[in-house]
């Protein structure tokens, strides 16, 4: 046997096409009524929950001037007269990562300058949403599975003026950082149990 051919119906109005669809299928979609689709709004109610713990946490992370930019810098270290002389000096310097705040710097500025120029109120409020975007984009990038990280600012602004991509694909090996995610996940997992507990708490308290 075969399957019945397929027709396409064509409509010019869009309650007609809510008309036919619904004759021919039935409920579909955020229509369809069911416990199943209960249980799938409330996983989204907390879905949107939880985003309230990564807004604290970032804000936390700017009150705090906690850093977050890596700088990597070549600052000098005690070493014999002798050994310089005989390397050169190459040994008698280390490189040091230091994780610089810059959002707090950025967000410091800007409040002087709006205290200073009110006027500059909408200014600071779009240029606020842009540091919130690169703030979501850098949490990404530091993920250990490098699956889940995504292409860099700076890529997207060179492919603009480039009109091309100039980084080279690269290569995941098997199972590439597979323990420092799992254990990304427990520790993220455990501060948003945490949270929610926590808040819970909270609203039965009130």
């Amino acid at each position: 046997t075969f399957p019945p051919p397929s027709f396409h119906v064509n409509l010019p109005l869009k309650k007609d096409f809510h008309v036919v669809r619904y004759t021919a299928t039935g409920q579909m979609g955020a229509k369809k009524y069911g416990l199943g689709q209960i249980n799938e709004y409330i996983e989204e109610l907390l879905q949107y929950q939880r985003v309230l713990f990564y807004i604290e946490d970032g804000l936390k992370n700017v009150i705090l001037w906690r850093g977050h930019h890596p700088v990597t810098l070549c600052v000098p270290r005690l070493c014999p007269f002798k050994d310089i002389q005989e390397l050169g000096g190459k040994k008698c310097t280390r490189t040091v990562t230091v994780k610089l705040p810059i959002r707090s710097l950025l967000l410091f500025v800007g409040a002087v300058i709006l205290v200073e120029h009110p006027k500059f109120l909408l200014s600071f409020i779009l240029a606020s949403i842009g540091v919130v975007m690169t703030a979501s984009l850098d949490f990404r990038r530091n993920s250990p599975s490098k699956w889940i990280r995504c292409r860099t600012y700076h890529y997207y602004v060179r492919t603009l003026i480039l009109g091309r991509g100039v980084s080279p694909p690269q290569t995941i090996e098997a199972y590439q950082n597979a323990e420092e995610f799992e254990e990304f996940e427990k520790t993220m997992k455990a501060k948003i149990e945490t949270f929610e507990k926590e808040a819970e708490e909270a609203r039965l308290e009130n």
